[in-house]
């Protein structure tokens, strides 16, 4: 009768997911886990395995680490242009906008230790972000930087050469990465060595992809991009996109993960108990 459909249309253009979402809200929780993902990444999506309906922060974690609040946290990260207009921020005004927000969330809770959990090219953004911490601004976001234990890097090229070869792969419009910032990357690593020497440093681990992309017929991030000279390092048994998604804890990449987190957070803070 050509009348139009009651359906809603969906609408174009996609709504991102930004800023913190606090999965897990403990009471009087002993430790900070937060979720970042890369460029092209998702807030919740980057950690939810095909078929799932929560991200595995939100549906496995909190059992194995019951004494943590556990955050994703969003930011405008589509530069593929092929749903809208990308967000014209550059990776330090993620970084600051990550500082900003974490800061806000953390303000009757200074002092509480944060592990980092991080996915691809999201490796420039936190190094960015504490760094900028190194020369604060204001008190909280250097509580930030003294409460960071611990950087887990997923899949995050650390040698300049990967990180234009990755940008270039996954995207037409590589602005953002393009040309790697050499100075935030060794900056961030002199912070780092510097920190080993104080009571609280800031420990480093690196996941490897052990799996190509199909339509690459090679890993994203190849071993020795992802690796940080100096520190220990484990791999993943999946691709760049799915070393991020678990469906079990006896998953092996889960298990290699989640064992990390808990060396560094120590058994005093994993039962609840407090040994000090």
């Amino acid at each position: 009768m050509g009348g139009s459909s009651s359906k809603p249309r969906k609408p174009f253009f996609r709504v991102a997911a930004l800023g913190p979402n606090v999965l897990t809200s403990v009471e009087n929780a002993k430790v900070g886990v937060i979720f970042l993902h890369g460029l092209t990444g998702h807030r919740e999506k980057t950690w939810t395995a095909e078929g799932e309906a929560d991200p595995w922060p939100k549906s496995l974690l909190p059992k194995d680490l019951p004494t943590a609040r556990i955050i994703t946290y969003g930011y405008d990260a589509d530069i593929l242009h092929l749903t809208r207009v990308a967000g014209q921020n550059t990776v330090r005004e993620h970084a600051k906008t990550l500082i900003n927000d974490l800061s806000a969330l953390r303000t009757d809770t200074a002092g509480r230790p944060i592990i980092f959990v991080i996915h691809s090219l999201g490796g420039l953004v936190i190094q960015d972000a504490l760094l900028i911490c190194n020369n604060p601004n204001d008190e909280g976001q250097s509580d930030i930087l003294s409460s960071t234990r611990g950087i887990a890097f997923l899949g995050t090229p650390h040698a300049g050469a990967d990180v234009e070869r990755f940008a270039t792969a996954v995207a037409n419009v590589v602005s953002l990465v393009k040309k790697p910032n050499k100075k935030l990357l060794d900056g961030f690593h002199t912070m780092v060595v510097r920190r080993q020497s104080s009571p609280e440093p800031i420990e480093l681990h690196a996941f490897i992809e052990e799996l190509p992309v199909d339509f690459l017929k090679r890993r994203v991030v190849e071993p020795d991009s992802a690796k940080i000279p100096g520190y220990n390092f484990e791999t993943i048994p999946a691709n760049h996109m799915d070393m991020t998604k678990f469906c079990m804890a006896s998953d092996v990449g889960y298990g290699r993960v989640l064992n990390r987190l808990k060396r560094w957070i120590g058994d005093d803070l994993v039962d609840g108990t407090v040994t000090h």
